[in-house]
């Protein structure tokens, strides 16, 4: 038993060594995002988890040349994110995170509040209506947000559920603008005031894909079409396109959409118009059928 249990100590003290190894890489990786240099980074490090340590005993641990891990620490107490005693044997200590990461967040909105400010004074021309192509999910929301934050007159949105409640403030917000509002969902639908909705009439769709999708028309001039993996980590397909002409067709093909599946909802809740629904079901069906609809739908 007792060496059971020494075997067991030393792979629990593994799986602690190599968590807190990875932990604080990501650390470091992070501080070097916010403005620090790879050795500031691991210097701040030294001395949040080592309090007061002279600058010798940080250049032994980091095995580090003495004059860089000097020349670190007067930088980082110029960036307010070390302090030093004084007298002939000096030791360093962090500034407080919560402190140090309060001011960088400051700086930065307002680094960004100034830089929105001369950014708008500088003239842009406007380019010829292109099609582009999105790498990252970040990059499709960071999008989407800001068209609802700026549309003026319409806004047609269809979307799977777990995404569209994210947008459910900006969708509020245009309403309340004028804006007027269409979507297209695939789940109830916590009603918002000047918000049209429009359930589709396959609700179970959204079962039958394995990934989601989020499309998006403002003001009949741009758009966003984008298939995302299920826990939006990955894109499939993602683009962005301020051609009008492009905007206004598949403005026409979505409304078309949702006020048909309005039509077929009520014809089945009436049972009228068989012939028809069957027409367009059977037609909508044949397009799930072919073999490129199926593999976009299981990627």
């Amino acid at each position: 038993m007792l060496f059971e249990e020494q075997k067991f100590i030393k792979l629990s003290s593994n799986v602690h060594y190599y968590y807190i190894h990875n932990m604080e890489r990501e650390i470091l990786t992070l501080l070097e995002g916010v403005g620090f240099s790879p050795m500031e980074s691991e210097v701040y490090l030294i001395l949040h988890s080592h309090p007061d340590t002279t600058a010798y005993g940080i250049a032994q641990h980091l095995q580090k040349n003495r004059a860089n891990v000097y020349k670190s620490l007067e930088t980082l107490k110029r960036k307010q994110a070390a302090v030093s005693t004084s007298g002939s044997s000096i030791k360093w200590r962090a500034v407080p995170y919560s402190e140090l990461l309060n001011r960088l967040e400051s700086q930065h909105q307002s680094k960004t509040s100034n830089l929105r400010s001369l950014l708008a004074q500088v003239s842009t021309q406007s380019g010829k209506p292109n099609i582009y192509h999105f790498d990252h999910p970040d990059a499709v929301f960071s999008r989407v947000k800001e068209m609802l934050n700026n549309a003026k007159e319409l806004i047609l949105l269809d979307a799977f559920p777990d995404v569209l409640k994210t947008y459910r403030t900006a969708i509020a917000g245009a309403a309340q603008r004028g804006v007027h509002v269409a979507l297209r969902t695939y789940a109830p639908f916590k009603p918002l005031s000047g918000v049209q909705v429009f359930p589709s009439e396959d609700w179970d769709l959204t079962e039958s894909w394995n990934s989601i999708w989020l499309n998006l028309i403002v003001d009949g001039k741009e758009f966003v079409l984008s298939n995302l993996s299920a826990n939006h980590s990955k894109v499939h397909h993602a683009y962005w396109s301020d051609d009008a002409y492009m905007a206004i067709v598949y403005g026409s093909a979505l409304t078309s959409e949702m006020t048909l599946g309005a039509f077929i909802q009520e014809g089945i809740t009436t049972k009228k118009y068989p012939s028809m629904i069957k027409t367009f079901t059977d037609l909508n069906q044949r397009l799930r059928n072919t073999s490129k609809y199926q593999q976009i739908r299981t990627v």
